[in-house]
Parts: structure tokens; sequence; C-alpha cells
């Protein structure tokens, strides 16, 4: 199998089918070398783009064909009724002597036993979904045509899948697509993968100016608590929108691939192994625990999908993920690391006194967590020397030795509130 991460456009080679796979689509292509050709049964003729170095004179849609299922299904019911029938004749005939009746019996019996084998092999067909499809036939104005077919794949379903797996101070990702619901077998298939919609905008919208009314709240940046990627909200929305459409726009390239109908077709994207620190997050300005975060930098874009954890061969949660790019530092966390012991002791408004326990029988990394107001001017009180961000995030980096406990006091006072 050959995957190559293609940047915007290019040439691609010339398969027997293509499938590309948007956002909002799917769209099946086919060389066809004859002027008759099978498609869906439920495939709409005006679904149907057919294209060629010659004028198509007529187009003719022919009856539902039966699935091969269901043909095999009917000849199993056939031979069963036959096997029916002779036991009934055997069964009712005349017999004079004893070996007549010993050789009827086990006559008799032989037909029992195929009936139920037969009958066995229909109950599993059953269980197999049939699919239909239909016979179409095209009249073209020259010999030997350059012809191609194009259709979407409205019953089919695709989903892509991620798996994150943390393991001896290295942090391994696949990206993966399943493939299902085919309703035909495609075999040395193209596939292309496009990260946008075909219904799309692809002009913006018309511009028109903005009036502000009143002042709005700046966000704070808070890392999530449900163990998911740690983002910076504090962008506006303008910013991270420029910054979407300065990327290049890219897709996967997958060839020689064979998909089953009415199966789960598995395709491996992109897999990549990478360092990564491990660290124990606590958000003190949220609920106070300790979870386990891995910071890395991917090789290649991690795209966004429901995500699969993992801590050393362990399954921890689904979670599903944005978009990373490559070669940016990114965050994942992997639950609650129940031998770091937190607790938290109300003081004076707007203190508190941290009580941080490593019960763990190795060193422990820590990353103490808390904000302050970012609207107003305060003081930071306590052990956590040094200025916040500008979202008001203030951290601290430590190590807690095996059995070792540390306190840490925290507040804040307003100077001078804001206009």
């Amino acid at each position: 199998m050959k995957i190559i991460l293609i940047l915007f456009l290019g040439i691609f080679p010339i398969f027997a089918s293509t499938l590309e796979i948007y956002s909002d689509k799917a769209i099946l292509t086919k060389n066809i070398k004859e002027n008759s050709f099978i498609v869906p049964f439920e495939l709409d003729q005006k679904d149907l783009s057919i294209n060629s170095n010659c004028n198509i004179e007529e187009i003719s849609f022919g009856n539902k064909i039966e699935d091969e299922i269901s043909l095999k299904k009917q000849s199993l019911q056939n031979k069963l009724k036959a096997l029916k029938d002779s036991y009934e004749i055997i069964k009712n005939s005349n017999l004079n002597t004893i070996n007549d009746i010993k050789n009827l019996s086990g006559i008799l019996n032989e037909n029992l036993t195929s009936q139920a084998e037969i009958s066995k092999e229909i109950d599993s067909l059953s269980n197999e979904p049939a699919f239909y499809t239909k016979k179409v036939t095209i009249k073209q104005s020259c010999k030997n045509p350059k012809t191609t077919i194009s259709y979407p794949l409205n019953d089919a379903l695709f989903k892509t899948l991620n798996s994150v797996n943390f393991k001896d101070g290295k942090i391994s990702i696949k990206q993966s697509l399943i493939i299902s619901n085919l309703k035909e077998n495609l075999d040395d298939v193209f596939i292309k993968i496009y990260p946008y919609s075909v219904k799309s905008s692809k002009t913006p919208g018309k511009f028109t100016p903005t009036f502000i009314y009143s002042e709005e709240t700046t966000k704070v940046f808070d890392a999530p608590a449900t163990m998911s990627i740690a983002k910076n909200d504090s962008l506006k929305a303008s910013n991270l929108e420029v910054s979407q459409n300065q990327n290049k726009i890219n897709f996967f390239e997958i060839s020689k691939q064979h998909l089953k109908a009415l199966k789960e077709n598995i395709i491996i994207l992109n897999s990549q192994v990478l360092d990564a620190n491990l660290t124990n997050y606590i958000d003190a300005y949220s609920g106070s625990k300790a979870y386990i975060a891995a910071s890395f930098s991917p090789k290649n874009d991690i795209n966004e999908a429901l995500t699969q954890f993992f801590l050393n061969d362990v399954f921890v949660q689904n979670s599903y993920e944005s978009k990373i790019s490559k070669n940016k530092i990114s965050t994942y966390f992997f639950g609650l690391n129940n031998l770091i012991e937190v607790s938290k002791v109300d003081l004076n408004n707007n203190e508190a006194k941290f009580n941080i326990k490593n019960n763990s029988s190795v060193d422990q990394n820590i990353t103490f967590v808390t904000k302050i107001p970012v609207n107003v001017e305060v003081e930071i009180l306590g052990d956590l020397n040094g200025s916040a961000g500008s979202n008001g995030k203030i951290e601290k980096n430590f190590v807690l030795k095996n059995n070792e406990e540390k306190v840490i006091n925290f507040g804040y006072k307003e100077i001078k509130t804001s206009k």
C-alpha cells in the first residue's frame, strides 16, 4: 500500500476506480471499457455523470438485477424444496422386503441431513444484507472511446479514527479511515481524502460594517479538565480564520486498495512515534486534581477525529479531538493520576492553600496551573512569584520525589478596579 500526503492539487495516476472522499460526500469514478456497465440500483439518472471523448447519443437504464447473495439464497431454496418433495415421495413408497425398508431408511436420513445443512446455509445468508444493481447501456458516436463514469456513494459510511498510546516516554499516534456499507466491491481503487466540503462556499461573505455597543469580556484560557487537547481560546475568531486560510490545503492519496462490500474496511493513513514529556497537570483554578499530560510535537498533521487514548497499552477513554498542525507543540490528557493527592483549603477572600503529595514510588513532574482576573489590576500573593500571561494564566513546574509533600499558598488582591 502506498500512502502520500499531497499539498493542494496535483497530477494523479490513472486507476480502474478513484474514490474521492469529501467532508459531506463521496464520489466514485470508474474507467469504462464497454458501452454497458453496472451501477447501484438506487442511483438516479441525474446523479450519474458520463465523460467521453465521443458524443454520447443514447443512455438507457435496465431493470433491477439480483445480487449474488439473493441469487445463491434462491438457488438453495429451490434445492431445499426438491429435497422435501423427494422425501415425501420416497416415504410413501410401497416396500416388500426388510432390505428395502433398511435402504429406504438410509436414503431418508441422508435426505433429512441435506435439508438441515441447506437450511443452516440459508439462515446464514439471511443475516447478510442484500443489495441490488442495474445495467446502464450507452451508445457513442465513435469506436474505442475513452469513457469514465462518476456517481455519489450515498449509502457508504466514512469515519476517521485516531489511536494515541503513551508508553516508555514515547507517544504513538495512528490515524485511520474506516469505510463501510459499500454496495459493491472496489478492487485496486485509488482514494483521495479532502478536508473540505463539496458544497462549501468558494467566495467570501459580503462585507458589512460592525458596530460595537458594549465591551466584550476578555476570554480567559482554562486548560480542559475533561482530558481533551489543550488549546488557546483567547485568540479572536477572526485571527483563527486568517491563520487557517493561510495554510496550504492538504489531503491524503492512497493507492491500490481493495474494499469489500458490506464490510468494515480499515485503512491506516498515517503512523508516527514521537518523544513526549510527561507531567501531572493540576488545575488549581478548577477542580484541583492531577491529570496525566503528555506534550509533543507531531511530524505530520493530526486530523480531527474520534480518538482512542491508551496509557501503557491500557484503554483510558474516547474523546473527539481537534486538528493539530505538524511541528506544533501540543498536549494530550490521559485521565486522572490518583497517586498524586491534591487538597485545597480556602483561606481569606481569593486566597487558598494547596497541599500536593506524591504517593507513587517514583518521582513525578508537576505542572501547577492557576489564574488571576485579567480586567483588573491585582497583586499576586503567596508562593507563586512572577507575572501572569495576558490570559491570566500562572504556571509553576517542579518535581515531587516519591512520598514527598509540597504546600503552595496562592492568592491575589485587587489594586485598581478597571474603568
